[in-house]
């Protein structure tokens, strides 16, 4: 997280020194607001997967151990 903590900073100097104008900086914001939202939803997906392949391996070993106990 420190990556968009350090973009933030350099997004809030840039801006109190005149840097960049404000509608650069509500830019700058909007991009990084984003970037987090998509690596949210690839943390979501990424999740999802592994609950379903966790799923599946239980129930492939389920019928694993049925063929040794039926």
């Amino acid at each position: 997280m420190s990556s968009y903590e350090d973009f933030y900073n350099k997004l809030e100097s840039s801006y109190a020194n005149g840097e960049i104008t404000q509608a650069d900086y509500v830019d700058g914001l909007q991009n990084a607001y984003d970037s987090i939202l998509d690596n949210l939803q690839a943390v979501q997906d990424l999740d999802k997967e592994m609950l379903e392949y966790y799923g599946n391996t239980l129930d492939l070993a389920e019928d694993e151990l049925s063929k040794y106990t039926d």
